[in-house]
């Protein structure tokens, strides 16, 4: 069931993790709310990080070089 339950690991051996899957009870957002949380670039995951993590409750600062074409987008969020 997806959202439940402890982390789980798929393993292929003993020594080699493939994966480990986190579910949205793992994580405590009150460790970072009231803080600035940095997101380097704008592309795909940049986006949906910012996003997510403003989404809850997190003040989120966009990093981007100049010129870059992604900025006219991150100006939005700090807008929202």
């Amino acid at each position: 069931m997806v959202g439940t339950g402890p982390p789980y690991t798929a393993k292929y051996s003993k020594e080699h993790t493939v994966v480990k899957i986190y579910y949205e009870s793992d994580a405590n957002l009150e460790l970072i709310k009231g803080k600035t949380i940095g997101v380097i670039g704008f592309g795909s995951q940049g986006h949906a990080h910012a996003l997510n993590l403003q989404d809850n409750g997190c003040n989120v600062m966009v990093g981007l070089h100049p010129g870059s074409k992604s900025r006219q987008l991150a100006q939005t969020l700090a807008s929202a």
